[in-house]
This record gives structure tokens, sequence and C-alpha cells, in this order.
């Protein structure tokens, strides 16, 4: 849920307001702009010479949280790969430190590129995991709207629930 609605603030509400803050300005940013830079003549337009400050430090804070929190959601799934150990944290972190430091050195257009590869390659995980997974989602789905339909307070019960695979308790299905 919290993801969830960090979507939506930063999607519907950030970005709507970037957005009217732009055309706000009415024209008075420059014609051959793009990207950040717009941004920052349109909110030095409206709060004067602070305005760059201000989108120089909202970036900033955004960056460093968007560092420490895809760190912090990529190591909690170290242990689904058996790496949660000293080794594997090590090596996480030392890889996730190099890529930082890649970053804050390479051109835009290369992180760019890489930002691009890297989103390619999770969507192409998450929907073959999607698919792998279809089975078990369905018999969840339906072993919940069974009970909902029985009684108005469904509990689960993994006995009653065929899941494929191995469940994190070590138990084969």
């Amino acid at each position: 849920y919290v993801q969830m609605l960090g979507v939506f603030i930063d999607t519907m509400v950030l970005c709507s307001c970037t957005a009217i803050v732009i055309l706000l300005a009415q024209g008075n940013i420059g014609s051959e702009m793009e990207g950040i830079r717009i941004t920052q003549n349109a909110m030095t337009h409206h709060m004067g010479m602070s305005g760059d400050m201000f989108v120089a430090m909202i970036i900033t804070l955004f960056s460093f949280t968007s560092v420490v929190a895809n760190y912090a959601y990529a190591e909690s799934n170290l242990h689904l790969f058996k790496l949660d150990n000293i080794y594997g944290r090590t090596g996480y972190t030392l890889l996730y430190l190099g890529m930082v430091y890649w970053g804050a050195n390479a051109s835009l257009k290369e992180v760019w590129n890489m930002a691009d590869m890297a989103l390619g390659l999770m969507t192409v995980v998450n929907i073959s995991a999607l698919m792998l997974l279809t089975p078990t989602i369905v018999n969840l789905t339906r072993d919940y709207q069974i009970k909902l339909h029985a009684t108005n307070k469904p509990e689960f019960k993994l006995a009653d629930v065929k899941i494929q695979g191995k469940t994190e308790d070590g138990v084969w299905s």
C-alpha cells in the first residue's frame, strides 16, 4: 500500500503540480529548453532566484530517497536467492555502491540507457514470475471467493489451497 501511494503521489500530485507551475509561467521560461531546466526556470519565474535552489534541493532529496529505498527493496529480496548472509550482503552492497559511483560519473544518456535496460529486465522477470504463479493466484482467488460467499469473514488456511512449488516454511505442495 505504501508503494502504491508513493506512485500515486509521484505521478498524480507531483507531476501535475510541476506541469501547473510550468504552465503558469506563461512562456517566460525560454523556448529551447527541456527537462529539469524548464522546471528550474519556471520556479525562478515564480519564486525569484531561490527557485533554482528550491528545485535543486528537491531533486537532491528525491535522488537520495530513491537510492536508499531501492537499496532496501533489493536487499530485502536477498533471502529469496539464499544470499542473506555476510557474503551476499557485502557483495550486493559493493555492487550497489559501484553502480551509484558509475551513475554519478557517467553521462546522462548512458544512465538513462542503463535505467531503461534494467527496467526492461525487471519487467521480463516480473511477467515471467506472474505467468509461472498464475495457477497459485487462481487457486488463492477461488478459495477466497468461495469462503467470502459462504461466510462474510474468509479465513486463509494453507491446507485448503493448492500452492505450486515450495513454500517459505519448506513444505512442498
